[in-house]
């Protein structure tokens, strides 16, 4: 099988569909279907069952799925291998992240590696995180930067920093109740001031909103109706969206009131932002972690652009 094979096969095999295939590939569908046509002459058999909508792997399709993607990282680690013998002049890296970690975080980081390294090829990849950890695990990405719990069994995973949820209320909304002395503004939360220190000490109490209208995202609202269960209440959804850049800004806006990550208030390229109360919950904290698969070949670049990442974490430049 020919490398061009390979990764015909690897992409269909993914996106189990002639047409979104080719036109990722940028090649016509007949062109395709010859490719696989004549790989499938070649190995004796038929490694795709046509007959259903989407098409999917035979038994044969599957074995040769695992060994199709061991060939390819066997080659791609003698890439890399040979590139380290040019001391990061050639070479490639590829970093996966969400859309808010890849848009928000890792512009700094990135561009100032780039302008290091100029002869090092940089792709970032942006999916939701199951489909991330995955490519990590099948060598399709060098690092994942995310949340979350990770498979330590087939990932080595290296602590960035913490994520800290905050509530989050519209400067429109009047608040009473809400005592002043806990109130906090961006660059509070920015500069890690003395007043978000001492606030953080004497968290608020979230029953203190419960009348309120809650906003969330809709991968966040299982853990939003926890944490309100054990402050006793059940809060009212007034809006579920899909990404927490259009929860923050519906908050500004004034609809509701929601508890949004601290990554949004360092680097997110806002210009107004909500008042923000500190919370203490055992799920209002999460791990941001450089993830990789363990026992793999890393290049010198997946290498030196942790140890520049990590330098912007703890010098404070990672923020925009």
């Amino acid at each position: 099988m020919t490398s061009q094979q390979i990764e015909y096969f690897l992409t269909l095999a993914k996106l189990r569909s002639f047409s979104k295939t080719a036109q990722k590939l940028f090649i016509t569908q007949p062109s395709l279907s010859q490719y696989i046509q004549n790989m499938e002459s070649q190995l004796g058999v038929k490694l795709f069952d046509r007959s259903v909508n989407p098409i999917r792997l035979t038994k044969a399709g599957e074995i040769c799925l695992h060994t199709c993607e061991t060939i390819k990282s066997a080659e791609e680690n003698m890439t890399n291998q040979l590139a380290d013998i040019t001391e990061l002049k050639t070479g490639s890296l590829k970093i996966g992240a969400t859309f808010f970690y890849a848009s928000q975080m890792l512009s700094k980081s990135v561009s100032e590696f780039c302008r290091k390294h100029e002869g090092i090829s940089v792709s970032i990849i942006e999916d939701n995180s199951k489909n991330l950890l995955e490519m990590v695990k099948t060598g399709e990405l060098d690092l994942y930067v995310g949340a979350g719990s990770f498979d330590t069994k087939n990932l080595d995973v290296e602590e960035l920093s913490t994520e800290r949820m905050y509530l989050a209320v519209p400067q429109s909304l009047e608040t009473p109740n809400l005592s002043e002395d806990k109130l906090l503004t961006v660059d509070d939360i920015r500069k890690s001031t003395m007043k978000m220190l001492t606030a953080s000490m004497n968290p608020l109490d979230l029953k203190l909103v419960k009348e309120l209208p809650f906003l969330t995202t809709t991968s966040m609202e299982d853990k939003l109706f926890e944490i309100c269960r054990d402050f006793g209440f059940k809060p009212k959804i007034a809006l579920s969206v899909r990404t927490s850049e259009t929860l923050f800004s519906f908050v500004n806006q004034g609809l509701g009131v929601s508890l949004i990550p601290d990554t949004i208030a360092k680097f997110g390229n806002f210009l107004d932002h909500p008042k923000y109360y500190p919370l203490e919950h055992p799920l209002g904290t999460t791990k941001i972690c450089l993830v990789s698969r363990k026992n793999s070949y890393l290049s010198k670049a997946a290498l030196e652009y942790p140890l520049m990442l990590k330098e912007l974490v703890d010098i404070g430049t990672w923020r925009v």
